[in-house]
């Protein structure tokens, strides 16, 4: 399927931190239509994400440049969505062992600026990637990785296209309502610098 085939779908997202714990703890949601990729199920329990969301805030502000703006995928391999690069350029070998690891890397660093799962810490995150097509933002995740851990992803895989704009929005909304949530809880200085620190880095993509 060509991407200007794909439906743009909506996205949303919904969060809810922890009492009486641990600054940034709290409940996930990331809804792709009506599904939320990040629930899984585990010992026939179905969970949502848990963990310290300043991880994937963090994540979000470190790289959202990277993701509405213009950073294509940085080897010559041809394929029309995120899935098809990826496995394109696992093909790639060389009788060069430099160019095989500059390959290589040049391709983990894309994957970590355009996938929140190196924020994971430890978390029970989805294989989630981001990037931008045209006037829209490809989403797609793949999450094979926790299936030999007995986790099972509600949605274990799919991918979709929202607007640009409306992704912009939305992540920021979702970043702008944690980062004052946890600013009206702490007056601890370095937890206010570093919720400052994160605000400054989401301005610096304000349009």
């Amino acid at each position: 399927m060509n991407q200007s085939e794909k439906i743009v779908h909506p996205i949303s997202i919904k969060y809810e931190l922890e009492t009486n714990a641990e600054l940034g703890e709290g409940k996930l949601q990331f809804y792709v239509g009506n599904q939320d990729i990040c629930s899984y199920k585990k010992n026939n329990k179905i969970e949502s994400y848990s963990w310290n969301l300043f991880c994937v805030v963090t994540w979000l502000c470190e790289n959202i440049e990277y993701i509405i703006g213009y950073d294509p995928f940085p080897l010559p391999v041809s394929g029309d969505n995120i899935q098809t690069l990826i496995e394109e350029a696992d093909k790639f070998e060389s009788d060069d062992l430099v160019e095989e690891y500059l390959w290589y890397n040049a391709k983990s660093i894309w994957i970590f600026k355009h996938n929140w799962f190196s924020c994971r810490e430890g978390s029970i995150l989805p294989q989630v990637y981001f990037r931008r097509v045209e006037n829209n933002i490809e989403i797609y995740w793949d999450n094979d990785f926790w299936e030999e851990s007995g986790i099972v992803f509600q949605v274990p895989r799919g991918s979709a296209l929202v607007d640009r704009k409306v992704f912009k929005e939305i992540i920021t909304n979702f970043v702008n309502s944690f980062l004052e949530e946890v600013s009206a809880s702490t007056s601890d200085k370095k937890q206010m610098e570093r919720i400052e620190n994160l605000n400054r880095q989401l301005a610096l993509n304000e349009d």
